[in-house]
């Protein structure tokens, strides 16, 4: 696998460091409390978007602590967003779900099974609101990837964080993810199950190098609790 340094340097430009991916969140339940719950689920599995968005609720086992990765919203070859498998074999996995992360998506999935629109009545964890009589496809009916986007650089403004100078983007939850895991003495092996990576050496690449021996965790005690427990 060749894979170049504007790869690596990419993911480390786009990963927040702990303090800021704290303020990110604090501000997001604060003025995007709709997306709260999916910037949560980024930044605590390393999901990538579009499987964040293809999530169904029969996804989520909240007495397991686990969530179920079997398929992702992308774009086709004319430019149309589809449902559909995510992005290797690998990438078909069970990821845990944090303790704070199961309390947010708790009374996130009750208010979806008591709401009476048609949207709410779909499957998906992270509806679209729109009507679903408008749908064309059944991608319609999960939120727009450019309306999460749209989001995320409203959180950032609002919580004072590089909205441009660092190319911060949905992705950078994924980034964030792993970066800090890695940052906190996880090994690569267990942070390539978590982001379905087909091959540790992607892992290695984007992410390993210069990463320290001995981290102190102390800080990061969320982060590695989201993935402790990953193989029970």
């Amino acid at each position: 696998m060749k894979l170049n340094a504007d790869m690596r340097m990419s993911a480390k430009r786009k990963s927040l460091d702990a303090d800021q991916a704290d303020a990110f969140l604090a501000t997001a339940e604060r003025v995007a409390l709709t997306w709260y719950p999916v910037f949560l689920l980024m930044f605590r599995t390393g999901m990538r978007p579009g499987e964040a968005l293809a999530l169904r609720r029969d996804d989520v086992n909240l007495t397991r602590l686990r969530i179920k990765v079997e398929r992702e919203k992308v774009r086709d070859a004319d430019g149309t967003w589809t449902i559909g498998p995510p992005k290797s074999r690998k990438s078909l996995r069970e990821v845990p779900a944090s303790d704070d992360l199961a309390e947010v998506l708790a009374p996130h999935v009750g208010k979806l099974r008591l709401a009476t629109s048609a949207a709410a009545a779909l499957p998906w964890l992270f509806p679209n609101e729109q009507d679903p009589a408008t749908y064309a496809k059944p991608a319609d009916g999960t939120r727009d990837v450019y309306a999460l986007a749209k989001a995320m650089k409203k959180v950032l403004k609002a919580a004072g964080l590089p909205v441009v100078a660092f190319g911060f983007t949905p992705k950078s939850g994924r980034h964030t993810t792993a970066t800090l895991l890695l940052d906190a003495g996880e090994t690569q092996a267990r942070v390539q199950d978590l982001l379905g990576h087909d091959d540790i050496r992607l892992t290695a690449a984007l992410y390993g190098s210069d990463r320290k021996e001995v981290a102190d965790t102390n800080k990061l005690n969320r982060h590695r609790h989201s993935v402790t427990g990953a193989q029970g």
